[in-house]
Order: structure tokens, then sequence, then C-alpha cells
């Protein structure tokens, strides 16, 4: 284990200097809980991982919505800008009800796992099909434990309650006495209530302990070299017994406390170490987001050293307390919690306390000092979804820090909870303990895989035309003409013909121009001298996606909602959807008509990838569909390769290009295949935008036609190499929540569950702010939450409320 990562310079394409630096990412969003067809909105914060201040190094942040079968269902790019962006996901109605992940990361993250990578539960419900929204909610999943021996030993139990222990600083030592924390959890990995005691192999009784509402719990004990040690816990009128692994002869423990302004670190050792260390050094380090702020010598001259380590310098959060031998080697180590006075303080206040159905309510926000702060507000329908505990405080000081499920941690938050630095004292003792994630960075050697992202990469290599051969220092030339700022970007290719453009800024879909030449050189009037050629292919807009692992120890609890009331809304919304439609009088239609469903698909990078020509994507796309080739006699030279349904004539149908489009204008007429027609199947699926498929059903079986609507230009043979165009779906624009005005009383009803999502909100100089926004019909309470981050790093939320009568 290292005691510092030491800072260094990455250097990008553009040859900008980027300092080494750790990300954190937020999401709030406007609610947990949704219906199918609703708006999921949410703000993004990307703060440096080590201060909490908003950071502006990667401007691409992937959002992801996961299913529960582990496969991403919706993902958007946002271009971030001083660390902030915003953005939505339109649930389709056909989504399956159930609990999924929203995932948010940058490219550089990748770099550290999922260390830092974002993630938090959704449950979307089913109000529009016959299952219950009841069946449709998160339910507590059974799991396979791995029990926690005290110095964290892990072996796989089958699924049923489990209670582990956690010495202070890491293993038990005979003859030092130590403080160890207990964690009570039951099937589903809840915390639970408990009391046990603990037996030494002589049968007597040593130690009792008992757990709070969490499952926390902790007792003293002083190991016996002659002893072994096991708790004796019932649980639901069953006795089970729960090994402690066996104390080691020598070492050191220390126990850590923090009372402002000092952090207290006792070590003790037992006699045999004092006769191994007794005159030695000993160092003691003290860190935050793995930045070392505390370092100082210990001279062991007795068994027990009291070290006192001012806080002034450690940030609010978590600080990690190691001491090492003198070859950098790890003894002990124990997690603490720093607090410090937040004079920060963000204060919601609304124009009244009660309000009218679709009257307009004002919020003033006001921060307790003048720091410039970013924040985004949800006002939300607390009669249907409640607000769900954690905010981006709790996120980043704490969640973050510590893997693994973290119940209630808005108690550790609470300044009316008495018990709060007891209770975050036992957290840290026992999940974080095992699971300290600046812990596996250290044990690491960083090595940069994932580059910092500050624009759209997009990648792509050069062949020759007519030889399976790498062209290499070809000039690569890219026109965006839709592009935000800069539209003419230039490459060049590697030794392996692979290039690579960063900086395009693009939002949606997009169409970009590719041209290459060879690299000969400039010429007089400072145009490029080299030839046209090459053979420019695509590879994609951006890199290899994050894996989707399956959670591990992730507790998924019910999201509290009211169901009946989620569904009766959803029912008046699909109600008035239909609404103000003429109903004419049905009309009976006799005969058969023996046209198929007609197959559009709109051509994306996926299909671009996954499909070599518009031949191979046809026969993947028509039942039965191959290819059937023609070699020709001594009468006729062969002819192109076609596509049939069928093997037996008569029923073996030729798939025909009904019709071939540029911009919408027809350009090729016919149905029966021709040799010049039949080209098409060959031409790259880069040059194509829309295929639509046709078919009719007829006595002796299906016949298909084939509908192309193709780029710009795609056509001209002088083109076909040295030119490309390709179509991207850049960075997702954010849509602009809907917020009805009433000045006028309108006749459509209005049953939004979330009243009003505001995602960029910043302080004036006084550290003040004001929205406003009108209600809904439905009466009863709101909730308005409040989140952000001021430029100094300090993360501020608030909550408040308001009735419509």
């Amino acid at each position: 284990m290292t005691l510092l990562l030491c800072a260094f310079d990455l250097r990008a394409q553009t040859a900008t200097t980027i300092p080494f630096f750790y990300e954190k990412i937020y999401l709030q969003t406007d609610r947990d809980v949704y219906s199918q067809g609703e708006d999921l909105w949410f703000k993004a914060y990307l703060v440096n991982a080590q201060n909490n201040k908003p950071i502006n190094y990667s401007r691409n942040l992937y959002v992801e919505l996961i299913r529960p079968g582990l496969q991403i269902t919706l993902r958007h790019v946002l271009r971030m800008e001083d660390g902030l962006g915003n953005g939505d996901f339109k649930l389709p109605d056909t989504l399956s009800a159930g609990t999924y992940r929203l995932r948010a990361y940058t490219n550089w993250m990748r770099n550290f796992g999922d260390t830092f990578v974002f993630e938090k539960n959704i449950t979307v419900v089913n109000t529009r099909g016959s299952q219950s929204i009841a069946s449709a909610l998160a339910k507590p999943v059974k799991r396979v434990k791995k029990k926690q021996s005290t110095v964290g030993k892990t072996d796989t139990l089958p699924s049923g309650p489990n209670v582990s222990f956690f010495a202070e600083s890491g293993p038990l030592i005979n003859d030092v006495s130590s403080v160890v924390a207990v964690k009570a959890e039951d099937e589903f990995g809840k915390g639970i209530p408990v009391s046990g005691q603990i037996f030494a192999t002589s049968g007597r009784a040593v130690a009792k302990f008992t757990c709070d509402s969490l499952g926390f719990g902790q007792f003293g004990l002083e190991p016996d070299e002659t002893q072994m040690y096991h708790a004796e816990v019932t649980i639901n009128g069953e006795l089970f017994k729960f090994e402690l692994r066996k104390a080691r002869q020598k070492g050191f423990t220390m126990g850590v406390s923090a009372t402002s302004p000092t952090i207290f670190a006792e070590i003790a050792c037992n006699g045999f170490s004092l006769g191994e260390w007794g005159g030695n050094n000993l160092v003691i380090v003290g860190r935050h987001g793995n930045k070392v702020i505390y370092k100082e010598r210990v001279r062991i001259q007795s068994k027990n050293i009291l070290v006192q380590v001012p806080d002034v310098n450690f940030p609010e959060g978590i600080a990690c307390i190691t001491l090492y031998d003198e070859y950098a080697k790890p003894l002990c180590e124990r997690l603490v919690y720093v607090h410090h006075p937040n004079t920060t303080k963000l204060k919601i206040t609304t124009d009244s306390i009660a309000y009218h159905s679709r009257q307009k309510t004002t919020v003033k926000l006001k921060l307790s000092d003048s720091t410039v702060t970013h924040l985004s507000l949800a006002a939300v329908d607390a009669g249907v979804v409640a607000v769900q505990p954690g905010d981006i405080l709790q996120y980043l000081e704490l969640k973050s820090e510590v893997k693994g499920n973290i119940e209630h941690p808005e108690r550790y938050f609470d300044t009316t909870n008495v018990n709060r630095l007891k209770q975050m004292d036992l957290l840290l003792m026992t999940q974080g303990w095992r699971d300290f994630i600046w812990k596996d960075i250290d044990d690491t050697k960083f090595k940069q895989r994932y580059d910092v992202e500050q624009a759209l990469p997009i990648n792509g290599h050069v062949r020759a035309v007519w030889a399976d051969k790498v062209l290499p220092k070809m000039n690569i030339t890219m026109f965006a003409p839709r592009a935000a700022g800069n539209k003419l970007f230039s490459a060049i290719s590697d030794s392996t013909g692979h290039f690579r453009i960063d900086g395009a800024v693009l939002y949606g879909y997009q169409y970009v121009y590719f041209t290459s030449r060879k690299s000969d050189g400039i010429g007089e009037d400072g145009k490029s001298k080299g030839k046209t050629g090459g053979w420019i292919i695509v590879d994609s807009m951006f890199r290899d996606k994050l894996a989707v692992e399956p959670v591990d120890n992730i507790l998924i609890e019910q999201n509290p909602v009211n169901a009946d009331s989620l569904y009766e809304r959803e029912r008046v919304k699909q109600k008035f959807t239909f609404g103000g439609v003429n109903n004419l009088k049905t009309v009976q239609i006799t005969g058969y008509s023996n046209a198929l469903p007609v197959q559009t698909y709109p051509i994306t990078l996926a299909e671009q990838k996954d499909f070599t020509t518009i031949g191979d994507f046809v026969i993947n796309h028509i039942p039965n569909a191959h290819w059937q080739m023609d070699e020709g006699d001594r009468e006729r030279p062969p002819s192109p390769p076609r596509i049939f349904t069928g093997y037996i004539p008569p029923y073996m149908f030729p798939v025909s290009v009904h019709g071939v489009y540029t911009d919408h204008e027809k350009i090729v007429v016919g149905m029966a295949p021709k040799p010049d027609v039949d080209e098409y199947w060959e031409q790259t699926m880069d040059r194509v935008l829309k295929v639509t498929i046709r078919g009719r059903q007829t006595v002796d079986g299906k016949v298909y036609s084939v509908e192309l609507l193709l780029r710009p230009g795609s056509l001209k043979s002088k083109d076909f190499y040295d030119n490309t165009m390709a179509d991207f779906v850049g960075y997702t624009k954010a849509r602009v929540f809907y917020a009805p005005r009433y000045e006028a009383p309108g006749d459509k009803p209005d049953y939004r569950t979330t009243i009003h999502w505001e995602p960029v909100i910043t302080t004036d100089a006084k550290g003040e702010a004001t929205v406003s926004f009108y209600n809904a019909d439905p009466k009863g309470k709101v909730t308005v939450v409040v989140q952000g981050v001021t430029d100094k790093g300090v993360p501020v939320s608030a909550i408040a409320g308001y009735v419509v009568k």
C-alpha cells in the first residue's frame, strides 16, 4: 500500500494539460417512483472527489437506466459545463414494471472500476395493464449472504439472518482490550435489533451486546490466547451461533474518537509486541480522499500511547487514520467522521402555507452566506409519492465513500439526533471497515486505460480500397455542419490506420462528412497536395460501454407510494388523451387485404456496426430470406447475387428493390430486380438512412420488396471511397419541463405528480433565488426539495412543504 498517489499530467490529443484528479457524480431526480409513460427528470453535479468543488475536466457524462435483467434500457450522453448538467428520460408506455438502476459516470471514472460510479434505485409501476401496482413495487429480495468474521474473512452461507463482528482497527490481539462492532441483518440484508452474548471455549460468558433498530451494536473484549470465542444470538425464537476469528499473538490496535478540534488515536499492544517494537518508530498517517493531511512519527515506549491529531486541516467527511511500520506496511487502520460546524445553510420559504388548486406558488431560496450556489428544485405531490431519504450531502460525504446499502442515511446528519455521532462510528466500524473505497485505490497500482473526454470522441480507420491493407499517415478531415462552435476538424491516421477526432460538440441526430487524402505535404495554395484515396470506416462515436454487473449486497426497499391515487391519476390522463376526438360510427369492411404490416427501420450507428451491407441487413429482417448465387454458363456471364425467400420454385420469390430515394426524391423506380438494382444489396450501411420492408401474402407464399432512403451524394461513384457520411446521436439536449400558467381557466384536467422541476438555479450576490410555478388540481400536501453545491464545495439541501386546499 502506498501512502500517496503522486500527481502527474494527462495529455490529450488537444494538447491540454490536465492534472491527476478524482471525480464524483450526484444526480438529483424529481422523485424515485414513476408510472409507465412518465418523464424522469434529473440534475447532475460533477465534483472533485477530494473537496466536492464543481470540476470541469470531463465534459461527457453517461446516464443510463438499467432494467432488472441487467440490460441498458435508456442511455443519454450529457455535455457538462462547469460540472453541471441536466436531462431527462421519457419512460416508454411499454416499459416493464420493476426496480431499475439509474447509473451515471464519466469515461475517466472507469479507471477506478465502479468506485465513483453513481447509482440509485428507480421504481416503475404498472398503471396501464392488468398487473396490480402492488406487485410492481420494489420488494425485498432474498440473497446469498457473506459471513464476516472479526477481520473480514468471508464464507458464503445460505440465505438467512447473519451477525457479523468487526474489531475496531483490524485484528484482535491477545491481552489487548478492543472494541468490537456488531452488525445484525435478516435474510434480505436489512438491519434487525438483536441481543446476544460472547462465550469463551471454557463456557464462560465474557461479553454482552444489544443491536439497535438498524442492527448496530458493540462490546469490549480482551482476548485470552488460551481461548476461542463465539456469539450466541436468538433471532425469531431460533438460536444462532457465530464464530469469532482467533486473535493474533502480536500486533497493534488503535481506538479512535473525534472531538473537535482533535482526533484522539489510542495505540495499544501487548507485552510480546512491546518487547519486539520497543524503542522503534512507527508512522501514523491521516488522510481524506486519499490525500495525506497529517503524518507523524510515533515512538513505541509503552503498551498504550495516545496521539492527538488536530482536525483543523481535515475537510468535513470521512478520515482514515493508519498506523504503518518503518517499511510502510499498514499495521492497523480506523475510519472516523470529522464533523465541522456547517456555516452554510439553505432555507426554503413559500409566500403562503396554503394554496388553492392552480394557484401560483412562489418559493424563495436563501443561503446563509453569499457564496455562489448551484441548485435544483423538485416540487412533488406528497399524497402520491413520498420523498425518499437521502440527499447530495449524505451521498458525497458518506454513501459515495462507504460501499453497500446504508439504511436511513439521514439519521447520521440529523442534528436533533443525539446519538448520531455514535451511530456514525458504528457504521464506519462495520461497513466502512471492509469497504472504504480509497483503500481499494491505494492497494492497486494506477494504470490509465480511459481518457478524459472533453468533447465527443469520434473513432475510425482507413484502409486500402482493393486490398486488406491499413493506410497510415492519411489526412482525415471531418466537416460537421450542425456542430456548435467549430465545424471543421482534422486528424492523421496512425500506424494501424486508426484515427480519432476530438472536440466536436454535436447535439442530437446529425450528419457528419469525412474525406481522406494522402499525407504528401501542403502546396503553395495552402491546400493538401495529397491525392484522395482510402476507404474511410467510422467505428463509433463513443468507446465501449461500461459493463452492467449484478448488484451485490444492495438492499431493495419498498418505495412508499399511494398506489390507488397513482392509478386513478393515470386513468384520468388516459381518458383525457382520447377526449375531444370525434367518434365516428363503425364501418364494416368486407373483403380480404393481402398486405403484410409495413416494417420501417431507421438506420443508426448500431446497425452500421452490426451489418456490413444492405443485403446483410435485409436477410436478417425478412423471414427465410437468403442469398442465391448464379454462377452462369458458357452462354451467359454470372449475375450478381440476389436475395430470395423460399427455396423451391414456384415458392421461391426474389426480394425486389421497389424504390431508392435520396432526400425523399425517388431516383430509381421498378419492381423486377435488375442487375443495376441488385447492386444496392452491396452498398454499405453507412450510406443508408432508412430501410422500409413491404410484403404481401399470395397463394404460394409471401412476397417482399424494399425501399431505401440513402444519404445525399451516396450514389456518386467518385465519392464512394474517399468520402464518407456518417450519422451520430450526439449529446442529449434536455427538454424543458412543462409548466402551465393559469392566468386564464382551462378545461384540461391537471394531474401532475411532479408539480414543478427547475434544474438550473443560481443564487445571486446575496445568496438568494426565487422560483414560481402553478399548482395542479389535486388537493393535499406538496413537498419541495432543493439540493445543490456551492462554488466552495459545500453540498446543501433543504425540504419544505405546503398544502393545496
